[in-house]
Parts: C-alpha cells; structure tokens; sequence
C-alpha cells in the first residue's frame, strides 16, 4: 500500500485504468440496454437528425405535455453532451455508453485531485481513485447510458477544483468550482443539489473568514448564466415544462423523505445500499452470488467506522472534511430521493473509498494492519468488482435475450411500416423508426392500436404496479393483450402481441 516510487505508482495507475476500461467496454457491449436508455437517446439523436429536442418515441399526454417537441423532463446538459458525441463518433448503444465511461475517467481524476488536496497523500488519492474504479455499481454506472456519471464527474470536479485553486486564487476557486456544480446540476437534479451543497459545505468549513459580499456575487455569476441559458430553452414552452418536470418530480414520491426523515435514512440503508450490494430482494439473477458484493459494503461501513472512532484521524481537519461530506450526501439522499435507486451512488461511493484508504492506511503505517490483510481487501474489491462485472459480460444479455428478440420483429413485424409499441430500449435496434412509440399504458391515454406490442420485464413490474395503484389501467391492459392481440414470442423476459383481426 505504500506506492512510495512514481514509477510504482504509473504502474498501478495503468492498470487500475485498463481493468475500468475493458471491463465497462466489455459490460457496454454485452448488456442489454435498458427503457432509460432509449429514453435519454431520443432527444439527442433527434437533435441531431431533424434540430429538435423531443423524444419522438414518448406519447404527448396530460402528464408529458408536448415531450415529442421539446424535452423538459430533464436538464438539458446531458442531451446536448450525446449530440456533440454522436457527431463525432457516430449513433449506438455502444457509443452511447462508451460516453458515460469517458466521463467515470474524468470522476476518478477528480477523485484524485479531491482526496490528494484534501490529504496531501498522492498514495491515499490514488488508491482511493483505485476503490472507486473497481467498484461494482460504479462500473454499471460507467457502462450505462444515463447521466448519473457525468453529473457526478462534474460535481467532484467542482470540489476538486475549489479545493485545488482556493489557496492560490480564490476567486478563480470560487467561479470555476460553481460553474462545475452548475453544469453538474444542468445534467441531473440530484448531482446538482448534492454538489452544490458539497461546495457551500467546503467554503464554510475551509474559508467562511474569507467571505465578503462580492465574493459570494461572483460564486452566483454560474448560476445565473446556467439558469438563464436553461430558463431560454423553458420559455419556449412554459405549459410542457411545468406538465414534463412536475410528472417527473412526482414520480415515487421522491420528496417523502421530507415528512418522515427517520423512515428516509432506513429506506436508504435497506432500499439502496442492501439492493446494490446483493442483499435486498430484488438481488436474485442469473449473475452469480452476488451476495459478495455485501462484503464490498461491510468494508466500506468499517471504513467509516475506524475512521470515525479514531481520534487521530478525526483530529485531521481534511479527514473531517471527507467525514461531513458523507454525511451531508448521505442525509440528503435519504430525504430527498425516495426512489432509492443504484445509479446514484457515484456520487457517495468516492467518499466511502478515501475514509477506507485513509483508515487502512493508517492503521498500516503503524504495523497495526498485516500486509496479508490489506492484499486480501485489494483482491477482495478486485474480484467482486471486476470480477463481478466480467462475470456478468460473459452471460451477454444483450446477445441472449436482445438480439434474438430485434431479429424476430424484423422478420415478422410485417409490413415495413407497421406501428410497434414497447419499451424505448427497443429504439437501439430498430433505430428509433417514426412508427415506434414507448407507452408502458398500452394506448389506453392515446387510443392508439399499435400493430405490435413488446413487453419487457419492465413492462411487466408496471404493470404489477398497476394492479394496486391504478386499477382501470391494469384491466384494460390484460384486455388488451388477452382479448384484442395474439402472443408471437415469449422468450428470456420479452414477450410479442399482435394485434387480432376482426
């Protein structure tokens, strides 16, 4: 653990880098793709073919007002970031995601910068970069279409770079550390509101004697020209931006945290941490026992722990940084994201890696920690992250289930031209056809009677939602595929329907 030579530490970060990148190239090409994904593609790749940023394949409707013009579900900064790409390198699953990993280098470099600014410990940054690149949900995250990564690279990076630049130029720290938050929060709410309170966190702790009225004008200066440069794009259409992101804002009650914060933290800790690390109960697959990942989330809560409890530690004002980020990070997910989903955790697993490194660390340069012991947490979180996502490739889901399912549409979804319904991950191999249209309702809003219906398994859990929640969506949904269509397929979770001629 000691990376005491620059030439041991290049080493260790060439092969740190070539196990992120082959293993995410390998999962980017070997994983199906998800409905999100096919959601965040439409309106860049339709950006880029006709100059406007709807999301064709989405029904208009009451709850996503004008979605085929203009899309105001999300910030935008995510979907211009894939136009610019795809004009460069061409439109595919693949170079969709292969963007994603782009940005996980750009977050481990910021965790680098972060923790070695932080720690003065070139050895503790980069192992800690090393945890975080190994870590199983962050490369599921790096090898996704979604914005999760880039928002959460360019949220450390503003930390990064206020911590880096405040002792030097402060007001350089200040504008260029908001500007990143900034953008941070233009890709996804949640990496914007967690940064930007990282960054107002950092200049209190580090700098609040500093303050002076005009300093904090320059800190708002990134706000308002990102505020600005959205609110144009929202003026445009002010009614769809108030149906798309209110809908979105709503959905799963993301804000319950808020009138019961108890529950919020427990729901955190049972609906996130344990469902990410193989212990909830949507852990079951064909992917292994991915149980083990729970010895990855047990390493990380002693991590905190040790470095907790160690006064030595504790008394480092660096280390109380790292220590009250976690927490301000941790309170705000339990509160204000009652959606408890995987993909948000880049933006905490960086934390959970520096306290263990420094932790371990300590303990190692005081003979505390047997060298067999620190070689057996390396190859620990080696192997289930790694090893557990080269694992999870090689069952190639995208050949097994994907291929076989977009080979039978395009043979027998006849005529040229006939109106497919289903998930919006069906857009990457059939290219996003006009004739193709998500509506997980099944036309029951629109009145549209597709030609063909694909259900996923996606699908199917909605649908299971439905059963209690919205009950008239859910008869009419069984009527349909029982009594108006005929099944054609059922294989590996997809099932195909035709539409029944009277």
């Amino acid at each position: 653990m000691t990376l005491n030579t620059t030439r041991a530490r290049v080493v260790f970060a060439v092969l740190l880098l070539a196990a992120y990148v082959s293993v995410t190239v390998g999962a980017a090409r070997n994983q199906r793709p998800r409905t999100d994904e096919g959601y965040f593609a439409s309106p860049a790749l339709n950006l880029i073919t006709s100059g406007s940023m709807g999301t064709p394949i989405l029904e208009n409707g009451p709850h996503m007002e004008g979605i085929r013009e203009r899309t105001y579900w999300m910030p935008p900064l995510h979907m211009l970031a894939q136009a610019a790409w795809y004009k460069a390198v061409g439109f595919s699953l693949v170079s969709m995601r292969l963007l994603s990993l782009v940005w996980g280098l750009v977050l481990l470099a910021a965790v680098y910068v972060l923790v070695n600014t932080i720690s003065r410990d070139e050895t503790a940054a980069l192992l800690a970069a090393g945890v975080v690149a190994v870590d199983y949900n962050f490369l599921l995250c790096a090898a996704s279409g979604r914005m999760d990564v880039m928002s959460a690279a360019l949220g450390f990076s503003g930390l990064a770079a206020y911590l880096a630049l405040r002792e030097r130029r402060f007001k350089l720290a200040l504008v260029t550390g908001n500007a990143l938050v900034c953008a941070a929060g233009l890709t996804h709410p949640v990496g914007g509101y967690l940064a930007f309170a990282g960054i107002a966190f950092l200049v209190l702790y580090y700098d609040w004697r500093r303050l002076r009225p005009g300093y904090l004008a320059l800190a708002a200066v990134p706000y308002l020209a990102g505020g600005a440069a959205w609110g144009m794009y929202i003026l445009e259409d002010p009614a769809a931006f108030m149906s798309q992101f209110g809908t979105n804002a709503k959905m799963d009650n993301r804000l319950s945290g808020l009138t019961s914060p108890l529950m919020g933290i427990y729901r955190e800790i049972t609906s996130r941490y344990f469902v990410a690390f193989g212990l909830g109960p949507h852990s079951e697959g064909n992917y292994g026992p991915i149980w083990a990942k729970s010895v990855v989330l047990l390493l990380y809560a002693a991590g905190v722990a040790g470095a907790v409890s160690n006064r030595a530690i504790r008394k480092d004002k660096g280390c109380r940084a790292l220590m009250w980020l976690l927490a301000i990070y941790f309170l705000l997910l339990s509160v204000f994201d009652a959606q408890k989903a995987y993909y948000y955790l880049p933006h905490v697993v960086p934390f959970y890696a520096a306290l263990l490194v420094i932790w371990l660390r300590w303990n190692a340069e005081r003979r505390r920690l047997p060298m067999w012991v620190a070689a057996g947490i390396a190859v620990i979180l080696v192997a289930v992250g790694v090893g557990g996502t080269a694992f999870r490739n090689r069952i190639n889901s995208y050949q097994a289930s994907y291929v076989p399912l977009i080979q039978f549409l395009q043979k027998n979804a006849q005529p040229e031209g006939s109106v497919i319904l289903g998930p919006a991950s069906l857009g990457f191999g059939l290219g996003f056809p006009p004739t193709f249209v998500d509506d997980v309702r099944l036309g029951y809003l629109s009145g549209r009677r597709p030609d063909y219906i694909v259900v996923s398994a996606e699908y199917q859990w909605v649908f299971n939602d439905y059963r209690k929640s919205q009950p008239e969506f859910y008869r009419f949904i069984q009527h349909r595929l029982t009594k108006e269509y005929e099944k054609l397929y059922d294989r590996a979770g997809w099932q195909v329907y035709r539409r029944k001629e009277y």
